[in-house]
C-alpha cells in the first residue's frame, strides 16, 4: 500500500500501527510511518457494512458496501478495502 493511501487512513481516524524503528533505520528516509494493514484487518474494521470484495476482468479489485452506493477500488485487494473503509468513514468517524 503506498505511502498517500496510508496518510489517508490516518488522517480518517484508522488505527495504524506505527512502523518499527529498527526496521525504519534500516530502510532510512524512505521508511513508512505506518505498517500497511492486512487484508483480514480491512475488512473486520469495515465492519457489517462491508458486503463483498470482487476481482475485475482487467485484475483489479473493488470492494463494495451493504445497501449503500459507497465502493472502493484499487490494483489490489487491500487497497480496494482500504478505500471502502475511507468511502464509509468519509466524515472523520472512525466508529462508523
Amino acid at each position: 500500500m503506498d505511502h498517500e493511501l496510508l496518510r489517508q487512513l490516518h488522517d480518517a481516524g484508522y488505527p495504524l500501527k506505527p512502523y518499527p524503528e529498527w526496521a525504519a533505520a534500516k530502510d532510512g528516509p524512505l521508511a513508512p510511518q505506518f505498517i500497511s494493514p492486512t487484508l483480514e484487518e480491512l475488512i473486520e474494521a469495515c465492519g457489517e457494512k462491508f458486503y463483498r470484495l470482487d476481482r475485475t476482468p482487467i485484475g483489479t479489485f473493488c470492494a463494495f458496501a451493504v445497501h449503500m452506493d459507497d465502493d472502493g477500488a484499487g490494483d489490489i485487494a487491500t487497497e480496494a478495502v482500504a478505500r471502502l473503509w475511507l468511502a464509509l468513514h468519509g466524515n472523520g468517524d472512525a466508529s462508523a
